[in-house]
């Protein structure tokens, strides 16, 4: 046996790099997941998911506009009473004169920017809680590499197919709460109308989500690969009950806000 060949034996395994282990979130996420485990990663992806999230946000209110974004929760708000005809016209007219639209443009560029980034670092403290609490060994590093590459992952499919639906869309006829049209409520108002069903049901509704569940499943797969004895299974449900507590929450919310 030459040294030649004893030194390739012991050379270790080279390590995959950021597009191998984002393709992997889709198409083998047991084992990508259990690679960051071993060596996590989060600095690309985060600067990724800020690139996108920037990107998406300059779109979405470019596209539809200042006005036209605005003026369907306004529209609301009169129809409620919660506002008069007058008051909307007026901060309609505040909102896309001078140098405000290039501000509130600035927002969603920094809103969508930084929104994903936060999302991720509370999913993953919340996850790393629970964890401790449950008395599963795991590491708030591992989480956070694991809750980035989801929301990387499915986020470049959702931010892609939401950008074909602005431009197929006349910017008048887009539904700022129901964008991409994904979820179960889509599908409820286009059977029922808006006002089919108790305004609880519909919020809760949009949660049920395509894009939503998916991430669901990958953070459960994420969150038993880089823990101890953690079944995928009981991962599914940890995960799940924790989306579902949030689901309602924000359907309450969001009801009594009207």
């Amino acid at each position: 046996m030459t040294p030649e060949r004893n030194i390739s034996e012991s050379a270790p395994a080279p390590q995959p790099g950021f597009l191998s282990r984002l393709t992997g979130v889709w198409f083998s996420p047991t084992e990508t997941f259990t690679q960051l485990g071993k060596r996590p990663d989060f600095v690309i992806p985060l600067i990724c998911l800020l690139v996108i999230g920037g990107i998406v946000g300059y779109v979405m209110i470019d596209r539809i506009g200042v006005a036209n974004f605005f003026s369907q929760g306004m529209r609301q708000a009169v129809d409620s009473g919660r506002m008069t005809q007058e008051q909307m016209d007026t901060q309609l007219a505040a909102m896309t004169s001078g140098r405000t639209p290039m501000i509130i443009k600035g927002g969603f560029i920094l809103s969508g920017a930084v929104s994903n980034v936060i999302f991720a670092l509370v999913s993953a403290a919340v996850l790393r809680l629970v964890s401790m609490v449950m008395g599963y060994e795991n590491g708030f590093k591992k989480l956070l590499s694991v809750c980035l590459y989801t929301f990387l992952a499915v986020g470049i499919i959702s931010s892609v197919l939401f950008v074909v639906i602005l431009f197929l869309k006349s910017p008048e006829d887009i539904d700022i709460q129901n964008l991409v049209g994904s979820n179960l409520a889509a599908l409820l108002t286009s059977m029922l109308g808006k006002d089919g069903l108790p305004k609880f049901i519909m919020n809760l509704a949009r949660w049920i989500d395509v894009f939503a569940l998916w991430m669901v499943g990958l953070l459960a797969i994420g969150l038993a690969a880089v823990s101890q004895k953690l079944k995928t299974q009981t991962a599914l449900w940890i995960v799940g009950g924790i989306y579902a507590v949030v689901a309602i929450c924000g359907s309450l919310i969001a009801t009594i806000r009207g």
